[in-house]
């Protein structure tokens, strides 16, 4: 075997070229924790209150139809397990409906008749993220090499804003990450960190003005994302990226929005 050409990178390093071996290895697990309270009162409220703490695992990277997932590293195929993309391990939720009592006596019952509120609140955590090298030009899905824990890389990630836009890795590329090599999978697990989270509230006040029998005027003003907050979305970053390492460019939800109705019903 003295005279042979051999890649010692590979796992067999007489092999010349790829060789393929496609298999359903795909895994994942999902586990929660559901809570769940509603209520409808004699004072006219009616609320519906959620709270799911999970966690999702998988050794998947895409989900799409007919896509392929290649490990890291083909001895240690445990590398690919890690959150999945779809993974919230907090997610609140919560909706109501509150008929506004109309006082008993006074010139002012016709004032109250027939108001009432919703709303809709959600607050959950962000999605997981990736911090990949993509300088290998045979997989763009390798995490970067760092010699710092995961718990001293956290205190890099959290939104700021800057002259030059909104960042969520508050640090250069260069400061603790660097590109592996070609045949090393990096140290980084994928999807290791969270992106930030998310809170959006919407409400509704409605009025109703009857006219007779089966006919009657409504009103309605409703308030999208009123407490207009930016949900930020969070891609995984790439060292190949320059100066847009950690950049956010992409905002999840819509500015607050207000619209007014008015409708007959007959």
């Amino acid at each position: 075997l003295r005279n042979i050409d051999v890649d010692p990178d590979r796992v067999n390093p007489v092999a010349k070229s790829s060789i393929w071996l496609l298999s359903n290895l795909g895994h994942s697990t999902y586990h929660a924790l559901q809570l769940e309270a509603s209520r409808r009162t004699r004072a006219g409220l009616a609320f519906d209150v959620n709270y799911t703490f999970s966690k999702a695992l998988s050794n998947l990277g895409d989900y799409g139809q007919g896509q392929f997932d290649a490990h890291l590293d083909i001895r240690n195929p445990g590398l690919n397990r890690a959150p999945a993309s779809f993974d919230l391990r907090h997610a609140f939720k919560s909706t109501w409906v509150y008929d506004i009592p109309v006082p008993r006596r006074g010139r002012v019952v016709e004032v109250f008749r027939n108001w009432s509120l919703s709303g809709i609140l959600l607050a959950q955590s962000g999605a997981p993220l990736s911090i990949l090298s993509r300088y290998r030009s045979d997989r763009a899905d390798i995490p970067a090499l760092t010699t710092l824990t995961a718990g001293q890389i956290q205190p890099f990630l959290g939104v700021r804003k800057d002259g030059n836009g909104v960042s969520y890795i508050n640090a250069p590329q260069g400061t603790f990450l660097q590109a592996p090599i070609t045949s090393v999978a990096g140290v980084l697990q994928r999807r290791m960190f969270t992106g930030p989270g998310a809170i959006t509230l919407n409400v509704g006040v409605r009025k109703l003005f009857p006219i007779k029998e089966g006919k009657s005027i409504e009103f309605r003003t409703e308030a999208f994302n009123l407490i207009n907050r930016a949900n930020w979305f969070v891609n995984d970053a790439s060292l190949t990226s320059g100066t847009d390492f950690g950049r956010i460019i992409n905002q999840s939800n819509d500015p607050r929005r207000i619209q007014f109705m008015l409708r007959a019903n007959f």
